[in-house]
């Protein structure tokens, strides 16, 4: 598993938040979420 800094985690919560256009629903949706919830899509995101 590839472990990633802190600035990583911070450029990923940047490109969901500044996102628009065609990503504006993914945006929203993901604006919407927990605190909790956004920690675990970022943990799943870095998995990949």
């Amino acid at each position: 598993m590839t472990s990633y800094p802190e600035p990583v985690s911070a450029r990923m919560e940047e490109a969901f938040v500044w996102h628009d256009g065609e990503a504006r629903a993914a945006r929203d949706r993901y604006a919407a979420l927990s605190a909790e919830d956004r920690a675990a899509l970022q943990a799943f995101l870095q998995s990949l």
